[in-house]
């Protein structure tokens, strides 16, 4: 029976989560609230709750709740729709009492690869054919534009992209596929494999965020392999400092491209919010309240948000986006705690990734900010039974494929020798 309700909290899991990556704007099979709350109520049912994450959940809620009666009291206008979709974003919170019971990270993988397999098929037809190519923008434009397509000119060169809007939550997993390659776990070959799969969906995306996303966690997991060696230091690290300059100065230029339209409309809106500080500086502490809107002059237009998420969060809740940014943020705190685990360290920086991009990116508040978030409390639940108690046994240990497969490395992180 045991065996069975862990199969059965496995599939809402999947699920959940697959659901999630391949319908991020919903409008595909409509079902992120029936996953959701078929995992919710397994979870309700099947586990007790870890009571010590109501604060957590309660933060982000009550700052949303305090921010929209903000608005109420100052009578700023608010967009129901976008009012509405915000407090149902963060709904996924409540999975947090029942995290322990769940590797996100691990899980993520499978989705991951149907997600971006999906991706690579759909780029390959609009290589073939205008018509296909046709063809798939309408029918993406008519589900939301799940999939972002667009032709950019960066430093120069023309491209065709195709954008997942949800590729950052693939994060993890491509870190988890790239330390699986580099350190022998599991099958060698498909590890590449699977690899090239993940990160040809990022370069075919056409962003220089997701472009640049699968490098950085090479490097990482690059860093993360050889700097356990004994003399690493003396020829490995200063041969890593020059590529990580020769990586900030090609960001750089990428960000700072004059004639790149994304970075015009980007850097248009700062001047705007200084603007509006400065002509309401209450907003700084109370916010001017969710889903309202402000001129900027990268749209020239009103606009109810921005890219620039953090700036945001200031807008809408002013001094209550401290305690928002501070539960993103716990989950680095108990990851540094085990940095001198590799596969933990890993994660660690792959999470401080993920919370760079989404400053310039809205992805925080949303669907793919919830499974970032958490997946890395998942993590970090997982980690500290493995090292805090390693006579206890992880909450999803990994299944008897992952063991016959194993190396010696396996013991370094649970997480990283399982198949997903």
């Amino acid at each position: 029976m045991n065996l069975f309700l862990r199969m059965v909290g496995h599939f809402l899991l999947f699920l959940f989560i697959a659901v999630v990556m391949i319908d991020p704007t919903n409008t595909l099979f409509h079902a992120k609230e029936l996953t959701f709350a078929l995992l919710m109520f397994f979870s309700v049912v099947r586990f007790k709750p870890d009571l010590s994450y109501i604060p957590h959940i309660l933060i982000i809620a009550a700052a949303l709740l305090l921010g929209y009666l903000s608005a109420e009291m100052q009578g700023n206008a608010m967009d129901n729709e976008m009012l509405a979709g915000t407090f149902k974003n963060i709904a996924p919170l409540a999975l947090l009492p029942y995290i322990r019971n769940y590797d996100f990270v691990r899980r993520s993988l499978f989705p991951t690869l149907l997600t971006t397999t999906l991706l690579l098929v759909l780029f390959g037809f609009t290589l073939q054919s205008p018509v296909y190519e046709r063809a798939i923008f309408y029918f993406v434009k008519a589900h939301d534009n799940f999939i972002m397509m667009t032709h950019r000119h960066i430093l120069g060169f023309t491209f065709f992209g195709m954008y997942y809007k949800t590729l950052i939550c693939m994060a993890f997993s491509a870190f988890l596929l790239y330390y699986r390659m580099l350190h022998g776990i599991g099958h060698r070959w498909l590890n590449i494999l699977l690899a090239l799969i993940v990160t040809s969906a990022f370069l075919v995306s056409g962003t220089r965020a997701s472009m640049l996303l699968p490098f950085s966690l090479l490097g990482i997991a690059i860093v993360n392999t050889v700097s356990q060696g004994r003399r690493a230091k003396y020829f490995v690290y200063p041969l890593l400092g020059l590529i990580g300059f020769a990586f900030l100065f090609l960001i750089f230029l990428l960000v700072t491209e004059q004639g790149e339209a994304s970075n015009a409309i980007k850097f248009g809106h700062l001047p705007s919010y200084w603007q509006l500080f400065n002509d309401h500086p209450e907003y700084l502490f109370i916010g001017q309240g969710p889903a309202t809107s402000f001129y900027t002059e990268g749209f020239h237009e009103m606009t109810l948000q921005t890219e620039w998420t953090y700036l945001e969060l200031l807008r809408n809740y002013g001094l209550l986006s401290l305690p928002i940014l501070g539960v993103f943020a716990y989950p680095l705190v108990r990851l540094f705690r085990h940095r001198s685990d590799p596969f933990t360290q890993g994660v660690f920086f792959t999470y401080v990734v993920y919370l760079l991009i989404a400053g310039t990116n809205p992805l925080l508040l949303s669907s793919t900010g919830m499974l970032m978030i958490l997946s890395a409390y998942s993590y970090c639940e997982q980690v500290d039974a493995r090292l805090d108690s390693p006579t206890e046994p992880t909450a999803l240990e990994a299944c008897p494929a992952d063991r016959a497969s194993s190396s010696p490395h396996d013991g370094e992180a649970s997480t990283a020798g399982a198949d997903g």
